[in-house]
């Protein structure tokens, strides 16, 4: 576990590797050396790496992004990488995508990219083990090239606050667990209405079939028959991340221009 930030010099660029916030002894010394890296007057691209749990991202993930991003009183962007994603949780990923989209939408402000970094078995339980696969390193430059870097001045970086941090991961967990609930009843919902709406078109066509059979309309007389069914209600959640709102524990990764905050 990184208790202290480390740097690293890629070409012209340094790499900073900061703490997280999940142990609580260490607590307080690791926002403050994420502060002290923040407040360096420079250009910075953060970058959060953390984990999934059963599909979702941990309530601590969050209320760390949150924590820090609080403290960042100007305007900037940031960027996710999910972290060993194996091909399980890929599938449960895909099966049900608003699993993350709930989430997502408990942050404060919502990441401009996010990366999903598949599990490497090379890598797997390894310390300082190197990437090796030029692909994925490609894919990797690519997305921090799209993070957009913001100047951060230090009179406008604020102290992370930490305070009832154990209280607030607890109310994140709660509201994780509750729109969970919700947009699983909106699913049954959904479902309902659309096996409703599927009896009644058949219903309908049996009326349709019937129809076709009746004797010829006379000439001259005219026949209107009109079918008006209840049209289903579909209720959506919309989970999109937007602008406004929108491992192990996340961990701020800062790439300055020329310090590429991660």
């Amino acid at each position: 576990m990184t208790t202290t930030s480390h740097s690293h010099e890629i070409d012209d660029t340094v790499v900073i590797d900061t703490p997280g916030l999940q142990d609580v002894k260490m607590r307080e010394k690791s926002a403050q050396e994420i502060e002290k890296q923040l407040k360096k007057d420079k250009s910075f691209k953060i970058v959060y790496v953390i984990t999934l749990e059963s599909g979702r991202i941990k309530a601590h993930d969050l209320q760390t992004i949150n924590s820090i991003n609080r403290a960042i009183k100007t305007e900037f962007q940031y960027g996710i990488i999910i972290n060993k994603v194996s091909k399980y949780l890929q599938q449960i990923i895909d099966a049900t995508p608003d699993m993350l989209n709930i989430c997502f939408d408990l942050l404060d402000k919502q990441p401009c990219k996010i990366f999903i970094l598949n599990e490497i078995e090379e890598l797997d339980d390894r310390d300082n083990a190197l990437l090796k696969d030029m692909e994925v390193i490609k894919e990797l430059y690519l997305f921090l090239d799209k993070v957009p870097a913001s100047f951060l001045s230090k009179e406008r970086v604020d102290k992370v606050d930490v305070r009832d941090y154990n209280k607030m991961v607890n109310d994140m967990e709660s509201k994780i667990h509750s729109l969970i609930k919700e947009s699983e009843m909106v699913k049954n919902n959904v479902c309902r209405l659309e096996e409703m709406d599927k009896s009644k078109g058949k219903d309908n066509q049996h009326h349709l079939t019937n129809e076709v059979n009746l004797p010829k309309i006379q000439e001259g007389n005219l026949c209107v028959s009109t079918f008006i069914d209840d049209a289903p209600v579909y209720l959506h959640r919309n989970h999109s991340p937007t602008n406004n709102k929108r491992s192990r524990f996340p961990k701020p990764h800062f790439i300055e221009q020329n310090c590429c905050l991660f």
